[in-house]
């Protein structure tokens, strides 16, 4: 089943910021697991994509220091995205995959605030 980019944008965009953050953060915890088990190739790869586009869509109403970590995180999804059958299937590299992801998803649950007391 196809997805509706607008469709999901529009309700995507009623949240605020660190909704948003939150929101990716989830995504790259998922992804994680899913690169930790290798199973669901393809859940994993649509995970990461559905980060790349509330990437694009948060990234303009972000703080600045937040927009460049944004963008920095862009461009290694879409380094995964463009390279990712040789990724998934080299165990070292998924695994590093799969670090990688748990990091950034710790960093932006950090910038989002929504684990502050």
């Amino acid at each position: 089943m196809a997805v509706d980019w607008n469709q999901l944008k529009s309700r995507y965009l009623q949240n605020d910021i660190s909704t948003r953050l939150g929101g990716i953060a989830s995504n790259l915890a998922r992804a994680r697991s899913l690169l930790d088990s290798a199973k669901s190739e393809q859940v994993a790869l649509q995970l990461l994509r559905e980060s790349q586009f509330s990437i694009e869509w948060t990234a303009p109403d972000a703080s600045e220091d937040v927009a460049v970590q944004l963008v920095e995180l862009q461009r290694l999804l879409s380094y995964w995205h463009y390279h990712w059958s040789l990724l998934w299937f080299d165990p070292k590299l998924r695994q590093s995959i799969a670090q990688q992801a748990q990091e950034w998803s710790h960093r932006l649950l950090d910038y989002s605030g929504l684990l502050a007391s």
